[in-house]
C-alpha cells in the first residue's frame, strides 16, 4: 500500500512537471506566424532614407526583444541550411542537384525556420535537399 502510493506521488510530481514546462507551448507556437511575418517584412524594405533605417532599426530591436522572450520560454530555432537532412527535423519541398561543395541529402536552402519548443519540434523547417539525379 506504501509502494503504490509512493508510486503515484512520483507519477503525479512527473505529471506536473511535465505540464509546467509545456504549458507555454500553445502560445509560442501562435507567435511564430508573427515571427515569419516580422521576418519577411524586414526583407523586404528597402532602406534608402534615413528615416527607413531608423525605423527598421527599432522594428528589429522589436523583433529581437520578442524572440528573446519565446527562447527563455523554451523556443529554439532548428539548424538547418547545410545540415543532413533529417525528416523528424525537416519537411522537404524542393530538390535540387548535388553541387560542387555539396553533398548528398544535405540541406542546401532554407524557406521557413523550424522551431523546437524544449524537446519538441513545434514546427519542421521547409527546406530544399540536394539530391543525385
Amino acid at each position: 500500500m506504501s509502494a503504490d502510493f509512493d508510486n503515484y506521488r512520483k507519477r503525479s510530481q512527473r505529471e506536473k512537471e511535465e505540464w509546467i514546462k509545456y504549458a507555454a507551448q500553445s502560445l509560442v507556437e501562435k507567435m511564430l506566424p508573427i515571427i515569419d511575418s516580422m521576418d519577411r517584412a524586414m526583407e523586404s524594405v528597402d532602406i534608402q532614407s534615413e528615416e527607413i533605417r531608423n525605423n527598421l532599426e527599432g522594428f528589429v530591436m522589436i523583433r529581437r526583444q520578442l524572440f528573446e522572450t519565446l527562447v527563455r520560454e523554451g523556443l529554439a530555432e532548428i539548424e538547418a541550411l547545410n545540415q543532413p537532412f533529417d525528416p523528424a527535423y525537416h519537411e522537404a519541398v524542393m530538390q535540387a542537384p548535388v553541387e560542387e561543395g555539396q553533398e548528398e541529402n544535405q540541406v542546401v536552402e532554407v524557406f521557413r525556420t523550424g522551431y523546437l519548443y524544449h524537446d519538441r519540434v513545434l514546427r519542421a523547417a521547409m527546406v530544399k535537399v540536394a539530391k543525385d539525379s
